[in-house]
């Protein structure tokens, strides 16, 4: 048995063109080019593929199954030559990201999408810590590219690429004394639990949000407005992830503290992270070049 490429083609072409005829104006050949490659191809395999009684020739229930499979091969083949081409191209096979929760998940989605057709070979794993637990992980190489708040001293083994800005909202639930405070202040604000969205060291929301001595940390901004929603604790949170929130109708975002709050930044930078000894290659390329232009303010 020695079946060749020209044959499980002219067999596809065939079926999808409707004819043999129509497939040789397609492929550009004689038709007894194409009926040749397919009666080669049944004698390899011992197997009528087509029944030729009627004018126009119709696959048998065992032409069925082998054009399937013939299609299948073909479809593998074109997959290995892109996959050469993308390796030829140097493109990374892997790519792992590190992205914090505070970038809007909507964004992420749009841009890997766009990112699986240009590089449809590139394995890509994403992990979802927050705050500086990204920068750790840039910097033991344990990702490739991090998102993230920039901290401040930034470290000097990783680069930072600006890509905007994500706004935070303070907010409480309904029931909370805050709702029902005539002015809210910093002094106020104090003598509540803060609910505070943190790493798992602690040292950035401690060092930019922290107000309250009396704190509670968790890993999420879903969770923490679910701890706010049943008074617990107020919070700061993503004002992405508020919109998205589907009880945001059970909290209260608090408004009106002015200058109160200029040591709190409530317009948190975000940056691509990148260690400066890692090499950048096209794929790394092109996802920080289109994190860098994303929909951020």
């Amino acid at each position: 048995m020695n079946l060749s490429i020209d044959q499980l083609q002219a067999l596809v072409l065939a079926v999808q063109a409707g004819s043999f005829s129509q497939a040789a104006k397609q492929a550009g050949r004689s038709q007894s080019v194409i009926s040749t490659h397919i009666a080669n191809l049944e004698a390899d395999l011992g197997i009528q593929i087509f029944d030729r009684s009627t004018r126009i020739p119709t696959l048998t229930v065992e032409g069925e199954k082998i054009y399937k499979e013939a299609e299948f091969i073909l479809q593998r083949r074109q997959n290995l030559m892109q996959m050469a081409h993308s390796f030829e191209k140097q493109h990374e096979s892997r790519v792992v990201m590190a992205i914090d929760e505070i970038f809007p998940e909507s964004m992420v989605a749009i841009l890997l999408r766009e990112f699986s057709l240009q590089f449809p070979h590139t394995e890509v794993e994403i992990y979802f810590p927050l705050m500086d637990d990204v920068e750790d992980l840039v910097e033991q190489g344990t990702v490739d590219l991090g998102i993230s708040w920039r901290q401040s001293p930034s470290r000097n083994s990783l680069h930072f690429t600006p890509i905007g800005s994500v706004p935070l909202v303070l907010v409480c639930g309904l029931e909370h004394p805050l709702q029902k405070a005539t002015k809210i202040t910093v002094d106020e604000l104090r003598k509540h639990r803060q609910i505070l969205i943190s790493g798992r060291n602690h040292s950035l929301s401690k060092k930019t949000l922290k107000i309250s001595l009396d704190a509670w940390y968790v890993e999420s901004h879903w969770v923490s407005m679910q701890m706010v929603m049943n008074h617990i604790g107020w919070a700061f949170v993503s004002k992405y992830a508020y919109d998205n929130f589907l009880h945001k109708d059970r909290l209260v975002v608090l408004e009106g503290l002015g200058t109160q709050l200029r040591d709190i930044d409530q317009t948190v930078r975000i940056d691509v992270i990148t260690s400066k000894s890692k090499h950048i290659g096209p794929a790394l390329h092109w996802l920080i070049q289109h994190f860098q232009h994303s929909m951020l303010p």
